[in-house]
């Protein structure tokens, strides 16, 4: 028995050491978006949005930028993207530069800080799976709302319980259920913030095992092609845990959103 508790404790070690950027990175290969999103629900979202050569838009969470730089290729527009992970900011470097961009968008490779903005900055703001990179949905929402210019649009997209989340996937996720919401409230956070959901689109059940599927078997083949690798039992470890999490409940728990939220204009005063 002592020899198995070491053995458990071992590999608990080992997943916690697994470089999380390039579990990620591994784990997302081609895929176009790092998030369960289609181009289809996307297009649904921006597809009315009309952006101009003086139009700025901003991404936190760009990863590796492809929505931003598709956005400005398409409008003209100038973006900034705001991303920590070192490997998607390459990417997204090299393809600004093959699309002929760099002028037009900056990449910041750091976390978000919204002190680095002016207030009323930005026509369109992108935050697609990444709001914890501020803290709460609803923390993100209102720090958006005052860099937001008014009559400007947030494409925010986020998680949200499809159903009261079992006590045992939420200890696996690491969160409490008040972190997320359902998809109906999430759409409501902006209005205590001037913004009001214009559309909202659910990641649909295909969309998300798509995303799924494809990341498990990324990862799976990189730990068959590569046994000696140092991490590939780590990585073996942690995403056949996550795989049996979204399979075992997971799947029937958890949804993602795309909700656009207009800020809305200031109230002229009465005469």
């Amino acid at each position: 028995m002592l020899s198995s508790k070491r053995s458990t404790s071992s590999r608990r070690n080992e997943q916690r050491r697994l470089d999380r950027n390039r579990f990620s990175k591994i784990g997302h290969g081609d895929l176009e978006y790092w998030n369960p999103v289609s181009r289809q629900g996307l297009d649904h979202a921006l597809g009315n949005l009309e952006l101009n050569q003086e139009a700025r838009v901003l991404d936190v969470g760009c990863g590796r930028a492809r929505i931003l730089l598709d956005l400005l290729e398409e409008s003209g527009a100038q973006g900034v993207g705001v991303d920590p992970h070192p490997d998607a900011m390459d990417f997204a470097h090299v393809e600004a530069l093959r699309r002929g961009l760099c002028e037009r968008v900056e990449l910041k490779q750091q976390d978000f800080s919204a002190k680095e903005f002016q207030e009323h900055e930005f026509d369109l703001i992108l935050c697609i799976g990444s709001s914890h990179a501020i803290g709460t949905p609803s923390e993100a929402i209102e720090i958006f709302a005052d860099l937001l210019k008014p009559g400007g649009h947030l494409l925010l997209g986020e998680g949200y319980w499809k159903q009261t989340p079992p006590a045992d996937y939420l200890e696996f996720l690491g969160c409490k259920e008040e972190e997320l919401l359902t998809h109906q409230a999430t759409g409501q956070l902006g209005i205590v913030h001037n913004l009001a959901c214009i559309s909202d689109r659910e990641t649909t059940q295909e969309e998300w095992d798509a995303y799924e599927d494809t990341y498990a078997a990324n990862l799976f083949a990189f730990v068959e092609a590569t046994p000696d690798d140092p991490e590939a039992l780590s990585c073996s470890e942690r995403i056949t845990a996550w795989r049996n999490a979204y399979l075992n409940g997971g799947r029937d728990t958890l949804g993602f959103g795309l909700y656009l939220m207009q800020k809305n204009e200031p109230l002229s005063p009465k005469e």
